[in-house]
């Protein structure tokens, strides 16, 4: 069975649906399961100690926290390994965004589906 449900509260769409499509201005530009728009390059980065992100990370949706700033970052490890030796950082996370980065990170590539 199918079931259509339209939300913003994205947790939930992680949680309960196995299928997602991203509509944008009333175009289709992804669907595929879950887990699959999950596997997109952009990674969750965490660097402590600082609370901006260097321009030469091209970052995505900065978040700054206290001494910390959370960004979405698409681009290759050792380039970001390389810029994070230089930076007066004590600890630097990385973790898989959510369904509601994954939503953002489409969002602003703006690819359509073909």
């Amino acid at each position: 069975a199918t079931i259509f449900l339209s939300s913003h509260v994205l947790s939930e769409i992680q949680k309960n649906c196995s299928r997602a499509a991203i509509i944008k201005e009333g175009r289709l530009i992804a669907v595929d399961s879950v887990e699959n728009l999950s596997k997109t390059n952009a990674k969750r980065i965490t660097f402590h100690g600082i609370t901006s992100v260097p321009q030469e990370l091209c970052a995505k949706s900065a978040q700054i926290n206290g001494d910390s700033v959370t960004f979405l970052y698409n681009g290759g490890i050792k380039e970001l390994l390389s810029v994070a030796n230089n930076l007066p950082i004590y600890d630097m996370t990385i973790t898989e965004p959510d369904l509601e980065e994954i939503f953002i990170h489409y969002y602003e590539k703006g690819n359509e589906e073909k």
